[in-house]
């Protein structure tokens, strides 16, 4: 367990109506829902502050991809998989290991983007993670190009997903990872 410090805060009582609201409704605290909102700045968006981002509604971003050909995604993918993976990490100041490839899928990929959904399961010669989504076909070949290209980078092994309409199966050996 990590070290604790207590805080008080001074809020706008509308700020703490939909606290309370949103706690209620999914059967937390008021202070479980702030450390969640703290939690996901200090690990995501402090670092993305001055960057321009934006949010895309899933059929906007599957409208787009409709426009780029099998080979335009794939390659996208691949690009995006090598570069922003490893950026995303070194900016956080972690090691480029299995750990943290893990830590990102389910953190970055799946809680903080959004991507997908992420089933994580230790299996007795794999690491498996079952991605699912509700973009279509050519988010799945984009997400699919996009992990093979981040594993390559990052662990220096080659593998292949697994795909489907809505779902990434990405499984990494364990004999690949054992020294992490």
């Amino acid at each position: 367990m990590s070290d604790h410090t207590t805080r008080t805060i001074r809020i706008d009582t509308d700020y703490d109506k939909v606290l309370r609201f949103e706690a209620e409704r999914r059967g937390l605290s008021v202070n479980s829902i702030i450390e969640e909102l703290i939690d996901r700045y200090v690990y995501n968006d402090r670092f993305f502050l001055n960057e321009n981002l934006i949010s895309l509604a899933p059929s906007t971003l599957a409208s787009l991809l409709e426009g780029l050909s099998h080979e335009e995604i794939n390659d996208s993918g691949r690009i995006a998989g090598r570069l922003r993976a490893r950026d995303n990490l070194l900016i956080r100041g972690m090691t480029l290991n299995y750990n943290s490839l893990k830590w990102f899928i389910l953190n970055v990929l799946d809680n903080y983007s959004g991507w997908f959904s992420c089933s994580y399961h230790e299996m007795d010669d794999d690491y498996m993670f079952h991605l699912r989504h509700n973009i279509g076909t050519r988010w799945s070949y984009f997400v699919q190009s996009y992990l093979e290209s981040m594993v390559e980078n990052l662990l220096e092994i080659s593998l292949d997903a697994e795909i489907l309409d809505s779902t990434v199966t990405l499984r990494i050996p364990k004999k690949c990872c054992k020294f992490y």
